[in-house]
């Protein structure tokens, strides 16, 4: 559910901000408006009790004091600690029902109430407590199907940011940054006082990393398995198996977003470039041809590849894709 809280989140912050979201570390989640930036940030909590919250139970599990307690923090600048919940927040005579409502906002009782309650914890007079920067949030997420949900919302993000995205590429984004997010979420080697550059590697994900997974999925265009097999023309059958299996590993090293497809892409679309296919030349021919070519300008890199289909499925891609053929 944290996961797809943070990808629904990513998709409402992209056109607006150069985000950089960080799972676990300090709080549920934290927002960086700047990717480069250390000082402004936000947290929220995510409580994904399916029942309606009450004052009470806000208070005596000390969400909202454990939320304030950040503004304790030296060095920062917080502009938000949310409060996401499922179901709406009951407070003294008002409910919080909207997607997002300022606790300062809400009913004089309830305010008196968060705000002695924030003082008993902090040991602070209760005229000195500011609720300007707590709000709360309800996601239009649930238990039972968020990750369809947020895999819904991504399609149609993918849709308006190319309208000729396959399906095939809308899921391989979805399962990279699923398992790159869920990857950051249970990685617990991180110090509490650990800087932003060590946060930022083991814990967070970016507005320049969102980009680069959807520029290769662009960029290769995955298709259905047997579309390519119909470009490429008659094969043998050994040689279909072949491609076959590199066609699982590229959905595999694009789902765990191996950053290597991205150089070899630079590297292929180098070589077709230089390397033109000819008039009397069969697509399986050209292929071959390529991949030779490959092996020799950049053999340190792509030696790994050089007994499968790999680099031939990526280069039929690329071609697809440049003749507009789909």
């Amino acid at each position: 559910m944290q996961i797809s809280q943070v990808m629904h989140m990513m998709l409402e912050e992209y056109p607006q901000s150069d985000f950089l979201f960080v799972l676990d570390h300090k709080d549920d989640i934290t927002f960086y408006p700047n990717q480069n930036d250390s000082v402004h940030l936000s947290y929220y909590q995510l409580k994904t009790d399916e029942t309606t919250v009450t004052i009470a139970i806000l208070l005596n599990n000390d969400w909202i004091a454990k939320l304030y307690n950040h503004l304790l923090e030296p060095d920062v600048e917080i502009d938000t600690l949310g409060l996401i919940t499922i179901y709406p927040v009951k407070l003294c005579r008002s409910s919080l029902t909207d997607d997002k409502t300022k606790f300062c906002e809400v009913d004089d009782e309830s305010i008196e109430k968060i705000k002695r309650h924030i003082a008993d914890k902090e040991n602070i007079p209760v005229e000195s407590v500011d609720l300007s920067k707590l709000i709360h949030l309800r996601t239009p997420l649930n238990i039972r199907s968020h990750n369809k949900i947020v895999e819904t919302e991504l399609g149609d993000f993918l849709h308006g940011y190319n309208s000729c995205i396959t399906i095939e590429s809308e899921k391989a984004i979805f399962t990279s940054i699923w398992n790159i997010l869920s990857s950051l979420q249970q990685y617990e080697g991180l110090s509490p006082s650990a800087d932003f550059t060590e946060i930022k590697t083991h814990k967070g994900f970016s507005k320049t990393e969102f980009d680069e997974i959807i520029k290769i999925a662009i960029d290769i265009h995955i298709l259905p398995f047997e579309k390519i097999i119909s470009y490429i023309g008659p094969t043998e059958p050994y040689e279909k198996e072949k491609f076959g299996l590199a066609y699982s590993y590229l959905i595999g090293d694009y789902s765990n977003n191996d950053s290597r497809i991205g150089e070899i892409s630079n590297y292929i679309s180098t070589t077709i470039d230089k390397n033109p296919i000819e008039d009397d030349e069969s697509i399986l021919c050209y292929l071959k041809r390529c991949k030779k070519n490959i092996l020799v300008d950049y053999s340190n890199s792509l030696i790994i590849y050089k007994d499968t289909y790999y680099i031939e499925l990526l280069v039929i891609l690329k071609l697809i894709k440049s003749g507009g053929t789909y």
